[in-house]
């Protein structure tokens, strides 16, 4: 559920700047299959991709947690935050 929260938000964001995922695998250094394996759920989406990501895109991922009632599910929301300077 969380994976498929980044993986989300990384597509929509592949769409507004028009890169597909061959393209995005170049720039953060990943063969275009296991970038592919990743999006279809076949391997886990790791922290240091997501930082890489990040610093591809241009982005900064911000999670937050909202406390429901008692029996009530976790509510994870991720959603890119503005990158307040550019990570080399």
């Amino acid at each position: 559920m969380l994976m498929a929260g980044y993986l989300s938000e990384i597509e929509r964001i592949q769409k507004q700047v028009d890169l597909n995922k061959k393209e995005l695998a170049s720039m953060i250094k990943v063969s275009a299959s296991y970038l592919s394996q990743v999006f279809n759920g076949d391997k886990p989406l790791n922290f240091y991709t997501i930082a890489r990501i990040q610093v591809a895109l241009k982005i900064r991922f911000r999670v937050s947690v909202i406390h429901l009632q008692k029996d009530a599910a976790t509510q994870v929301a991720i959603t890119p935050a503005p990158s307040k300077a550019s990570v080399k």
